[in-house]
């Protein structure tokens, strides 16, 4: 995790998150993993998942290992999306914004040894 200016994170402050991929992934798992856990995160409504789906899918790759997801967060602007250094996409729904990046960075989530490694807390 980077975070502007060696800043504490916060999602008042703008920082990226990347992730490298340590096995193959379809699209359609990451998919629905990333939608299973923005469910479990949030209070996501079934409008919202059927757009943040529609969304993700539009650019969603399959992943091999190695590969690089960065995101980066951009406060009351938007995320962007990169695929090993490439942009595929940005958002300006900040409500979606903070529900992805909570996949990693909630206090509620499944890939908590993830969490504490990006926040510096292990």
């Amino acid at each position: 995790m980077w975070v502007e200016n060696g800043k504490k994170w916060g999602y008042d402050q703008l920082f990226a998150l990347e992730v490298k991929a340590r096995w193959d992934s379809s699209k359609k798992e990451m998919l629905d993993s990333t939608i299973e856990v923005m469910k479990r995160n949030t209070k996501m409504t079934e409008s919202q998942s059927r757009d943040y789906t529609q969304f993700l899918e539009s650019f969603y790759p399959d992943l091999k290992e190695g590969d690089l997801v960065t995101v980066v967060y951009m406060p009351e602007q938007k995320i962007l999306f990169y695929y090993n250094d490439r942009l595929l996409k940005e958002s300006g729904d900040m409500t979606f914004a903070k529900a992805f990046c909570d996949i990693w960075l909630s206090p509620k989530t499944k890939y908590e040894s993830a969490r504490l490694s990006m926040l510096g807390l292990e």
